[in-house]
């Protein structure tokens, strides 16, 4: 018990250096037993150097693991044996119902940390299963911790969180009397003082005169005295900071031991603190760098290395007053499978996304499995992959549809709107793209002229809104039964249950396509969009096996070649190769390699270091400059709410105007190039809530970074009324529903400021016949 006493105190003293350094001029408080108990259970699936650098970062390197958890066992079990006072501690695992984890594993975090499985639908229903996570902590800690998973936190690629919950609430040997509470001066530093409610008590206490460490030391009992404060007092107003750097496990001993009985008048602050961190980058740069990254070796929870921890976030609440002390805190730490890992459907092919280059994007295509090159002898780029949507669906089906309604031979009919052209080519030209879209849309007038990019967007964004109000409404309800299909079978997170009801679309709509435009206008590629959701399931999203990625590498693909036989093999071991040459780079990036050496390896892969960029958080760099400026009118309002504490109109803080977050780069209003681009609209949630606006700036107060937004407001009026539509098949079709592709705004002028993190994604910012109107971005982004 010693040795994990000792452990502990080490680790938190070193976490409580690291946390002062990032808010030097503000206040600290955590629970050290609350994040260490979490990395501990966390460590149970840990294997080889992962493990060694969260035993290293916990101090608890000297102890065997064994001896370790079970040391952990006896201490939970010890702090529920007084009845002086409360003191309770809960672990809880909420693992994805579909992921295999090891029987040993769960045996082990219950055991040792009385952690009970709790199966959850992260892919399905990831705020919902937020949602429960934040009750039980919030039951745990008598409701004093609210919301410690933010919004957007969990998503369809979590599989486990593992939760911490500890409360104490206990009463002071003597209390103080509340007749001599008033109000006093409280310094802050040689300039500053604040007024504060000071509390008064004149008795014995254990203190004590540290001349070397150049303070005083008291001890405040609890009822019974099984329980105690310790509070420093340093010689010089100003003399914390030392004061900090002193601090040791054995220092701290040594204190303890040498405090004689002494009368004191004790004067004490009453106080309510609230404080939360992510502690992702701290606890990486305290040695658990391997951890956060793909090179995590979890395997001990599942058997696979696809594991490793995305966040480790921590609330806590302390209120000092006359009768005792209240405190509570909360630990989740976030496991993730990569993201680089195609998991919907076991898919043969497989994009690498690039984590380090100047614009995130997709870099390689490697294999998952066989390869679905060596099939086919010579191999055909246009019809060598099972189905691609590039062809069958965009320059397919849409550019028939698009024909079909502005071509002036079909002038007679319902569905024609070719008269409006000119109204929709100055719509579609006015729109401002995100800057990832390199190829816009052109006028509809030169849509024969269109790249595949260019019918992509179209289809994503503009076009539901564009034909909106212009075809019948069972028209505009057939071609959403299109749109809403493509949009979900593109994204990276899937839920079985939308596949089923997209097979229902798209049969749906082939069925009805005939009698909407004709029997002659019923193609193959019509009758291709059934099998759609069937090769999905066999080789995972329609990006997996998309020509977009190849359309990019041909310049690559020919390097590749050394000679017309055997082609789909040379191409399968270059482009491995490439590969595993990627990993090496990204590897030695994250060691002490030299400068010369680490440049070489970005070479070797064509990779370019990002230009300004500082890590904020894992997935999270801010790009370009900063400049440090006052906060004021509707945006200070907004971030007072959203941060815990004081926000002084007096001082300056840190502004920044572009971040990348997940591989997108998102700008604010600020920005220059957003006079010509619009990559400031996005989507974020907010107590498990969708919302939609435009990113004015974003701020770091604190260790907080935020973004301030200007909120767009959903009307609630949908794309389609469905009781309009005159079809029965199409109906039935859009009755289930799925997560709308675009959605109508209305522009605020309210300010919101939430966490970057909680950030989901960016949109696209539409204004169209007098209405505005926002776009899903899809979570891949797939080259021109």
């Amino acid at each position: 018990m010693e040795k994990l006493s000792a452990a502990n105190t080490e680790f938190a003293l070193n976490l409580y250096r690291e946390l002062c350094g990032q808010n030097p001029a503000g206040n600290v408080f955590f629970s050290p037993y609350s994040i260490s108990v979490a990395l501990a259970m966390t460590s149970l699936g840990a294997r080889g150097s992962t493990q060694g650098g969260m035993k290293e970062t916990l101090c608890f390197k000297d102890m065997p693991n064994d001896a370790l958890h079970e040391t952990f066992s006896k201490l939970h079990q010890q702090l529920y044996a007084s009845d002086k006072y409360t003191l309770q501690t809960a672990n809880r695992l909420y693992g994805e119902k579909t992921y295999s984890f090891l029987q040993d594993f769960l045996n082990a975090t219950k055991k040792n940390y009385g952690a009970e499985p709790a199966s959850v639908d992260f892919k399905g229903a990831s705020e919902q299963v937020r949602g429960t996570i934040n009750q039980w902590v919030r039951e745990q800690t008598e409701d004093k911790i609210k919301d410690l998973i933010p919004a957007g936190a969990v998503d369809a690629m979590t599989r486990l969180v593992l939760v911490n919950a500890i409360y104490f609430n206990g009463n002071w040997f003597k209390e103080f009397e509340a007749n001599l509470t008033n109000d006093q001066d409280f310094k802050i530093n040689n300039n500053e003082k604040v007024k504060v409610h000071m509390m008064k008590k004149d008795t014995l206490f254990n203190y004590g005169v540290f001349k070397k460490l150049k303070c005083r030391v008291l001890e405040l009992p609890y009822k019974e005295e099984e329980l105690s404060m310790l509070i420093f007092l340093p010689d010089a107003v100003e003399g914390i900071r030392d004061l900090e750097s002193a601090l040791t496990a054995t220092t701290l001993q040594t204190v303890s031991s040498k405090m004689k009985r002494t009368q004191v008048i004790l004067l004490l602050p009453r106080f309510k603190l609230e404080q939360e961190f992510g502690l992702g980058d701290t606890l990486a740069k305290m040695g658990m760098t391997e951890a956060f990254s793909d090179a995590a070796d979890f395997s001990g929870m599942s058997g696979s290395k696809d594991l490793f921890i995305s966040s480790v976030v921590h609330k806590a609440f302390v209120e000092v007053n006359e009768m005792g002390t209240q405190a509570a805190a909360s630990t989740g730490i976030e496991v993730k499978v990569s993201s680089r890992r195609t998991e919907v459907v076991r898919g043969l092919l497989m994009m690498v996304m690039a984590d380090l280059p100047a614009k995130a994007k997709i870099i390689e295509m490697g294999i998952m499995g066989a390869s679905i090159l060596m099939m086919y002898q010579p191999f055909d780029m246009a019809t060598g992959l099972p189905l691609d949507y590039m062809h069958s669906t965009l320059a397919g089906v849409l550019k028939t549809m698009m024909d079909l309604w502005l071509l002036s031979t079909n002038s007679r009919e319902i569905f024609y709107i070719g008269g409006d052209i000119p109204e929709m080519d100055m719509e579609l030209l006015a729109l401002k793209v995100p800057d990832c879209i390199s190829h816009r849309p052109r006028a509809i007038s030169e849509r024969h002229h269109w790249k595949a990019s260019e019918h992509r967007t179209f289809l994503f964004f503009p076009s539901l809104p564009l034909v909106r109000n212009r075809l019948p409404v069972t028209y505009v309800a057939h071609f959403q039964l299109l749109v809403s299909s493509i949009t979900t079978l593109v994204s990276d997170d899937i839920a079985v249950t939308d596949l089923a009801i997209v097979e229902r679309r798209l049969d749906a709509f082939c069925k009805t396509f005939e009698e909407l435009y004709g029997e002659r206008s019923q193609t193959m590629n019509v009758h291709k969009l059934r099998h759609l959701v069937m090769y999905v399931k066999l080789y995972g999203p329609l990006f997996t096996t998309s020509l977009f990625g190849y359309e990019s590498m041909n310049g690559h693909l020919k390097k590749c070649l050394h000679g017309t036989k055997f082609t789909p093999e040379q191409i399968t071991f270059a482009r491995t190769m490439s590969w595993e040459l990627q990993r090496l780079a990204v590897a030695m990036q994250k060691t002490n390699e030299s400068e010369d050496v680490v440049k070489l390896a970005c070479q070797l892969t064509n990779l370019a270091g990002r230009s300004k960029a500082t890590r904020l958080s894992p997935g999270i760099y801010r790009l370009g400059s900063e400049e440090k400026r006052y906060i004021a009118g509707d945006q200070l309002e907004a971030i007072r709410t959203a941060v815990t504490g004081h926000v002084d109109i007096t001082t300056k803080y840190q502004h920044f105007f572009r971040v990348e977050l997940n591989g997108q780069a998102i700008y604010s209003l600020e920005y220059g190039r957003e006079m010509t681009r619009n990559s400031r609209t996005v989507e974020f949630h907010v107590d498990g809530v969708v919302r939609f606006g435009e990113v004015a700036v974003f701020v770091a107060v604190g260790s907080v970074h935020l973004a301030v937004i200007r909120e767009l407001v959903p009307t609630g009026t949908p794309i389609v009324d469905i009781s309009r539509v005159r079809n029965k098949t199409i109906q039935d079709a859009l009755r289930t529903p799925l997560r709308d592709q675009v959605v109508q705004v209305m522009p605020g002028n309210n300010y919101r400021a939430v966490p970057i993190a909680s950030l989901s994604r960016k949109c696209v910012f539409m204004s169209i016949g007098g209405d505005s109107y926002v776009g899903r971005f899809p979570n891949v982004v797939e080259q021109d």
